[in-house]
């Protein structure tokens, strides 16, 4: 099959441009021919079909306030987006269109182009702007945010959940355009969901469930490394907010003989080394960004890789990587990580916000005799094995494809 992947970054920026790109490999790997669609960005991967990509955008960047409005527009609707979207369309001619995230960057604008080519278009839920303007629904406060359900979408304007007033107006009114165009009821034959959770999430704003069908993301098979890093308790992943790494901080002042190991970077990387020297939290070590075979031997190394998020995640690839390197996986009771983890057998749940549990359950992991803490990561790997095998997905996937074609 001749497939069109589109998602707003070609290079490997969060989770759902990590499996865009590792899709893409193993479709190829399987005979299909794929073709990307994204921005333009310095860090994008080579492609021929880079002379199509829309213009780069950077919207933390204040550049005026007619700048600031021509931005904002494009966010509810990009005629550029579709016009190049549908230039490709028409010179490559695909059986499929793949959509993964295309909010703000690309916008809405492309599944319209689709439409009018007649191509059909499936899309994976990676995130919950399909339901609420905020996609990430966790408010600037610090707090999961329930607003706009039900098309109250004024209500993000009105509790000023994207942090700004004129990034909750902004997409206020993308929502509002789309809920009444009937852009994605309309122009996607199927959506994918990474977990029950977000379709529970979609039923729940008034969406048939049968327009879903739940495929678990895959994580490549991977042998843990013979050289391996320390023994630590480790996060890895982005420095912000929603992590809720703030809780973490204060376990690991609880446990202060541990440990504790964070890999990555991000906005509160700052805020949470200060946080850290004033906690007096001398077992913390900011490790900085981490990736490839480095990544691989620290995780491995760990006795625990931690998520203590306190928003709604949906399937984060942390805890299937960490899997996948049979380390065991402390994380919140949150969003869709109970599907991946049983508590007790092949990881352990906390509550979030909840720094005594979190650190309760490092200690346990910690001090957990050998023979009960490996057979706890034979049991997380084989389950990573079997659910999130990169084969069974690519099959299923494939057969999604041909079920709207």
């Amino acid at each position: 099959m001749k497939i069109i992947q589109v998602n707003k970054f070609y290079f490997p920026k969060g989770g759902a441009d990590v499996y865009a790109l590792q899709l893409s490999d193993l479709l190829r790997a399987h005979g299909h021919e794929v073709i990307p669609f994204a921005m333009r960005h310095r860090e994008n991967l080579a492609t021929p079909y880079d002379k199509y990509f829309v213009s780069e955008v950077n919207f933390r960047k204040r550049e005026g306030w007619l700048s600031d409005i021509k931005k904002a527009a494009r966010i509810v609707y990009s005629f550029e987006a579709r016009r190049k979207f549908a230039q490709l369309l028409r010179d490559t001619k695909p059986d499929v269109v793949h959509m993964h995230n295309i909010y703000h960057q690309l916008s809405p604008s492309v599944l319209h182009a689709a439409a009018a080519a007649r191509v059909p278009v499936v899309m994976t839920a990676h995130d919950y702007k399909l339901f609420n303007p905020n996609y990430s629904m966790f408010g600037h406060g610090g707090a999961v945010c329930e607003h706009g359900a039900q098309g109250r979408y004024w209500e993000t304007v009105r509790y000023n959940c994207m942090g700004t007033f004129g990034a909750s107006m902004t997409v206020a009114l993308e929502a509002y355009l789309h809920g009444w165009l009937r852009t994605y009821e309309k122009h996607v034959a199927r959506f994918i969901a990474p977990s029950k959770f977000i379709i529970d999430i979609a039923a729940s704003r008034g969406w048939a469930r049968e327009r879903f069908v739940r495929i678990p993301n895959f994580v490549q098979r991977m042998t843990p490394p013979k050289t391996r890093g320390k023994e630590c308790i480790l996060y890895v992943g982005r420095l912000s907010v929603e992590k809720g790494l703030s809780y973490l901080l204060a376990a690991a002042k609880m446990v202060s003989s541990i440990p504790v190991v964070l890999a990555g970077r991000g906005p509160e990387e700052d805020a949470l080394r200060s946080r850290a020297g004033e906690l007096g939290a001398r077992n913390v070590t900011f490790a900085g960004f981490k990736q490839g075979a480095e990544l691989w031997r620290m995780i491995a190394g760990a006795r625990a890789v931690v998520l203590p998020t306190v928003s709604y995640e949906n399937a984060p690839l942390a805890a299937l990587e960490a899997q996948m390197l049979g380390t065991v996986v402390i994380a919140t009771r949150v969003g869709g990580i109970p599907e991946l983890i049983t508590d007790g057998e092949n990881g352990l749940l906390v509550p979030p916000r909840d720094a005594l549990s979190l650190a309760k359950a490092m200690e346990a992991v910690w001090y957990m005799p050998e023979a009960e803490r490996g057979a706890m990561e034979g049991l997380a790997r084989e389950r990573v094995m079997r659910e999130h095998d990169p084969e069974d997905h690519v099959r299923r996937i494939v057969a999604v494809y041909k079920s709207v074609v």
